[in-house]
């Protein structure tokens, strides 16, 4: 498992070898420590804590898939989850055609 920044305020969590369901597991746990640790965000618009929001993808590699696909589908998923109030996740997979919001 990998945690790097990736961007300004953006990390990426890599959790090879994991299914959704353990991602969910993964994600809830964090925001759980994070709400309880109730660290200050004093020039926040959102909450006076700061808050986390996930973007959750996962793919089975095919012959023909490029890397930056699983980065794009995590990063439109984290999108739609700060789209639907913050400090929540959304899930999209390429191997579901559905999307999944939960907060």
């Amino acid at each position: 498992d990998v945690l790097a920044r990736y961007g300004g305020e953006e990390f990426v969590v890599l959790l090879p070898q994991t299914a959704i369901a353990e991602a969910m597991v993964v994600v809830n746990r964090i925001q759980r420590d994070l709400a309880q640790a109730r660290l200050p965000h004093e020039f926040s618009a959102v909450a006076d804590h700061i808050t986390v929001s996930f973007g959750i993808a996962c793919t089975r590699p095919q012959t023909q898939s490029l890397p930056g696909e699983l980065v794009a589908d995590a990063d439109a998923a984290l999108y739609k989850a700060k789209l639907a109030g913050r400090d929540r996740y959304h899930i999209s997979t390429r191997d579901r055609a559905d999307d999944q919001a939960q907060s």
